[in-house]
């Protein structure tokens, strides 16, 4: 191992040098562990440069030349008149020559090389480099047969994602989706990202005070800098009349609804039911007691048939208070604001995570029957899908408490089922179903 390990976290760092017509970008330097870890990334403009612990010169050479360096294990000081020298003001921490060649075809990456010296040492050494991932699937071929590494390729490059509502359960699942490949990812919430979030989302303080859409943005970005992701910071209600959003979720192929209220359920589940698209519900029920994921597809029972009708204002009859905001729309103006808090009871992290895991498996099958629909690995899926006219209800409990459930006729209280299991059922659609019966009668 190298004193120094340099990763290049972005692409656009060799663009401006292998290709003249590429618009140069200014360097970010970021050291960590005690300076044995650099990492380099490209900056939008200069403004976003904050003040540099390094000093880079960056030379395109011959490919001969870098092949030289490591064949016949040439002295890396004999090529570093390229190592920029300070005769002016105080010397950076470490001083670096980054040495590039052209890419020996067009599957090939190209060939970096760095070699650097600490502040006050005249010592060259020369760093191990790690380049910026591909803008393809970049999975270890040993873990993945061909079959499936061909269907995750074409997620990569075909597939897209809405996650309506990024809180505690969406965002988790956005990132997973991002790990896995995914090509295009749709983010919708109007939410910013507050202390008591902190203990059950993926983002952390760093991302306080933002929208909770451009703090994941930046997580998945961090993760597949390749992955295309497209934001939206707008309520979704019932009644939601934003075009852009509905354009958006039309060029998705699944819509995932992990949001925290009946309102925006109803609006997604209209939206889905006259647009053709599968649609996947998950849900906590109230203090975390128990959860679902719903599987709605085209033609099939839709959300309302299983949830039933919301009431005139689009809410449940008992709705979920997973937000200060929320409670405020729920409770009337005068209710004081620490009765507001105290029906906060959205559950612990742990309670969260097993429905927002199952959802993604789900979205995962649900790509997976359009990228490879031969392949699909569960029997009991192929069942819920070639029974139209039946939806797949997936239930989790965490524990017996004697309350009613938001959902409805899917869960029973004190029920002998045991707690911390997942049971599958399925359900018939409902023939006075004010939403899918009225657009198909349409």
């Amino acid at each position: 191992m190298s004193q120094l390990v340099v990763f290049l976290r972005n692409s656009s760092i060799l663009d401006g040098l292998l290709h003249p017509d590429s618009d140069e970008k200014p360097l970010q330097f970021e050291l960590k562990d005690g300076g044995t870890v650099l990492h380099i990334s490209a900056a939008e403009n200069a403004s976003q440069v904050s003040a540099a612990p390094c000093a880079c010169k960056m030379t395109v050479v011959p490919r001969a030349l870098l092949n030289a360096m490591t064949h016949h294990m040439l002295d890396p000081a004999s090529y570093f008149p390229l190592i920029p020298s300070h005769t002016d003001g105080e010397e950076p921490r470490l001083s670096l020559a980054m040495l590039v060649s052209e890419a020996e075809s067009e599957s090939a990456r190209p060939t970096v090389k760095v070699f650097a010296r600490h502040s006050g040492d005249p010592a060259v050494f020369q760093a191990d480099v790690i380049l910026p991932p591909d803008a393809g699937v970049d999975f270890d071929t040993a873990s993945v047969t061909i079959q499936e590494r061909l269907c995750l390729e074409d997620i990569n490059q075909h597939r897209s994602v809405a996650v309506i509502g990024v809180g505690s359960g969406g965002s988790r699942i956005a990132v997973d989706l991002c790990l896995v490949g995914v090509g295009r990812i749709v983010l919708v919430d109007d939410d910013r990202l507050e202390l008591h979030n902190i203990c059950r989302h993926v983002c952390g303080l760093q991302d306080i005070g933002r929208l909770k859409v451009d703090a994941v943005r930046d997580l998945i970005k961090s993760y597949r800098p390749h992955t295309q992701v497209q934001t939206v910071s707008s309520q979704v209600e019932a009644s939601s009349d934003n075009e852009e959003l509905k354009q958006l979720m039309a060029d998705c192929d699944v819509v995932i609804a992990a949001t925290d209220n009946r309102a925006s359920r109803s609006f997604i589940n209209q939206f889905c039911v006259e647009n053709q698209k599968v649609c996947l519900y998950g849900e906590l029920h109230e203090r975390a007691q128990s959860g679902d994921v719903l599987v709605c597809r085209p033609n099939g029972p839709c959300f309302a048939c299983i949830a039933g009708a919301p009431t005139a204002d689009g809410q449940a009859k008992t709705e979920e208070v997973s937000s200060e905001k929320q409670g405020r729309k729920l409770f009337p103006a005068y209710t004081p604001a620490n009765t507001i808090r105290a029906n906060i009871q959205v559950g612990l992290s742990s309670d969260i995570a097993p429905v927002s895991m199952l959802l993604f498996k789900v979205v995962l099958l649900e790509l997976l029957k359009i990228s490879c629909p031969d392949k699909i690995p569960m029997e009991e899926w192929r069942r819920f899908d070639e029974e139209v006219g039946r939806v797949a209800v997936f239930e989790w409990t965490n524990r017996h408490d004697d309350l009613d459930d938001p959902v409805g006729h899917v869960w029973e209280p004190n029920s002998k089922e045991a707690v911390l299991r997942w049971y599958s059922r399925d359900y018939p659609k409902d023939e006075h179903c004010m939403v899918c019966q009225m657009v198909t009668d349409l």
